[in-house]
């Protein structure tokens, strides 16, 4: 047994490891086991945003979960100032 965790080690995506780290990290994943965080990282894109870049429009039906990895997010009314 001690040689399949080793080569699991050796061989398992590392991009993997992390992002099930970072998913793990998040209160709302957190009683989630490893075999249901996989699953749901199976589902999962990433896509980086520009500054001020429009995520969602007030009222626009969301059709994605976003979770923000890094930077910040500005909720706003979408009225130019």
């Amino acid at each position: 047994m001690k040689i399949k965790n080793l080569i699991l080690k050796l061989f398992v995506n590392t991009d993997l490891q992390k992002d099930i780290l970072f998913l793990k990290s998040i209160d709302f994943f957190e009683e989630l086991n490893i075999s249901q965080l996989k699953k749901l990282r199976a589902h999962m894109y990433k896509k980086t945003y520009l500054q001020k870049e429009v995520i969602y429009k007030k009222g626009q039906e969301a059709k994605l979960l976003c979770i923000v990895r890094s930077g910040k997010i500005e909720l706003g009314d979408g009225k130019s100032k």
